[in-house]
């Protein structure tokens, strides 16, 4: 099982040496298997375990055992113990997983730990596999657990539980039974201790057919996802402010009925639910849906795709030429040459203001014959989307605004007269 274990930690991560890995060890036996085995393995590791807090002293025990086997190696070990807080009345294995994780990656943030390494083995993806059918899920909810997931890596994958058991006993590995894992409340049990015996009693080689059908359904999941990505791909374009736009309309006229599973599956990584993807389809102009990382906008015949950030007013004054950071994915750039992205001011002089647009804003555009307008209807009559209308930042100068960008110079500052004129820019990140 060693040369297993390593084939797997070689064929997945180069140059182990130089990679310091956080090992998430519980203290049952699965993780502490994982454990002996890195350890003879000689890799570079620390340990990170969480005590729940919910078995009394058994869960202390749990620690106490693997602070044991960590000093008796001269590993560094963290521990996280859960607070009252910690533990919501409802949804306690989902809760604490999300808390889980989050500690482990700000380890990974603080100590410089390239990988996390968790015990998950092949009767977990069978487990998964029946808990996610028992929901009705789709191909990517069947397919496995994989190996590799961004900083997550699984190596005990390639072993079934029994295999684990096994190695325990031929290494006399320690370990602890967790008594929580018997009780029948939560589903996942249910699956373990009574539906997965249950289809071994029909068929012993159950389990094989199931991770055969896993395999399987992981290959086509993969394909699919390509598949999937060239399509949108082929229907989206980068605007210049960085938002990406799916046009939507056109993947509705092509695939119909079909177009709010593809967009699903395209969307689903950014944290967007089948929901969300159905009800964008038929949503008004305007409407927005909002995932933990990314948000979504309804425009005209497109939907518009942005990474989550926070909208920070601009007013900054401007007294020289050179670049300005406005956001951590705007530049402004001021300069004395013309380039193709560039405005230019004529008769504009530094110091100057560029801010947020404000309510009550006016705006004399060039090209209007000099008739002063709302800055509000000037936007509404660009047809902005509704992002890029509350991102409109202004250049005003002396209490007038001298231009909106990027769209259109004042027009007391487009005409050609003797004063320098400036050349002005924003590029997205």
């Amino acid at each position: 099982m060693l040369d297993r274990y390593l084939d797997f930690i070689n064929h997945h991560l180069s140059d182990t040496n130089h990679k310091k890995l956080l090992l998430t060890v519980s203290g049952g036996v699965d993780s502490m298997v994982m454990l002996d085995l890195s350890i003879r393995a000689k890799l570079p590791i620390a340990v990170a375990h969480v005590n729940h807090d919910m078995r009394g002293e058994e869960s202390d025990k749990d620690e106490k055992l693997v602070r044991e086997i960590c000093i008796a190696n001269e590993i560094q070990l963290h521990t996280y113990r859960f607070t009252p807080e910690d533990k919501p009345t409802k949804s306690f294995q989902e809760h604490a997983r999300n808390l889980r994780y989050t500690w482990w990656n700000k380890l990974c943030d603080s100590a410089g730990y390239k990988y996390i390494l968790t015990a998950h083995h092949k009767s977990d993806a069978i487990e998964t596999f029946l808990f996610n059918l028992s929901r009705g899920a789709g191909i990517k909810g069947l397919s496995s657990i994989p190996n590799v997931n961004q900083n997550i890596l699984r190596p005990l994958n390639p072993f079934t539980k029994a295999q684990i058991i096994e190695y325990a006993k031929l290494n006399a590995v320690k370990y602890r039974e967790d008594s929580s894992n018997q009780e029948i409340k939560y589903e996942r049990n249910k699956i373990r201790n009574i539906t997965i015996p249950y289809l071994k009693s029909i068929d012993p080689n159950i389990e094989d057919a199931i991770a055969k059908s896993i395999a399987n359904l992981s290959k086509e999941q993969s394909l699919l996802k390509q598949l999937v990505h060239s399509t949108i791909d082929s229907h989206t374009e980068m605007l210049i402010t960085g938002y990406q736009s799916i046009k939507i309309n056109q993947l509705i006229q092509k695939y119909k009925s079909d177009t709010s599973q593809l967009l699903y599956q395209y969307l689903n990584v950014y944290g967007f639910t089948e929901d969300n993807c159905n009800k964008c389809i038929t949503a008004d102009v305007g409407s927005e849906f909002h995932s933990d990382t990314h948000d979504l906008l309804k425009d005209r015949g497109t939907l518009l795709l942005r990474k989550k950030t926070l909208l920070q007013s601009i007013s900054l004054e401007v007294d020289k030429y050179g670049q300005y950071q406005l956001t951590d994915s705007t530049q402004l750039i001021i300069s004395n040459e013309f380039t193709k992205d560039s405005m230019a001011i004529n008769g504009l002089k530094f110091p100057f203001i560029v801010r947020h647009k404000q309510s009550g804003d006016k705006f004399c555009p060039a090209g209007m014959k000099g008739a002063t307008q709302k800055l509000k209807d000037f936007l509404t009559n660009s047809k902005l989307n509704k992002w890029s209308k509350q991102d409109t930042l202004v250049i005003v100068d002396s209490n007038t605004i001298a231009a909106v960008l990027p769209l259109r110079v004042a027009h007391d500052y487009a005409k050609p007269i003797d004063h320098s004129c400036l050349y002005i820019s924003l590029r997205y990140n």
